[in-house]
């Protein structure tokens, strides 16, 4: 079940929920970034190129469930797009460290875009 659409310029970020299994998965353009086992929320990380430069964008989805549903906050290097009630978006916290049980953080490359085609992808890169 699909709980979460949030655009991100010409990007789209979703979260789906299996309750049954206990299991978020996160899509990034429709391309699987994570995938993770919850008992009360999880955090997601996974980077993606950037969509200017040749760098990269480092992600950070954090669910939460209490008393009032699902919460989530959604970070790209470490700027809060999405804020739930429980995040203080007026003093943010700095992450010096990406925390994960996995030595590498999945990476989602804008090459393997099969809703974007490489002429335009490149001309977008070298503009």
């Amino acid at each position: 079940m699909r709980v979460l659409s949030l655009p991100i310029g010409n990007d789209l970020l979703e979260i789906h929920i299996n309750l049954w299994k206990s299991q978020e998965t996160v899509y990034f353009n429709g391309q699987l970034a994570s995938k993770k086992t919850h008992f009360i929320g999880t955090s997601h990380h996974f980077t993606t190129d950037a969509v200017h430069s040749f760098g990269v964008d480092h992600f950070r989805v954090v669910t939460s469930y209490g008393w009032m549903g699902f919460r989530y906050d959604v970070f790209k290097n470490d700027h809060c797009l999405l804020a739930s009630g429980r995040t203080n978006v007026s003093a943010p916290k700095i992450v010096t460290q990406i925390k994960s049980r996995s030595k590498s953080v999945p990476h989602i490359s804008r090459l393997d875009d099969p809703g974007l085609p490489d002429k335009e992808l490149i001309e977008d890169l070298l503009v």
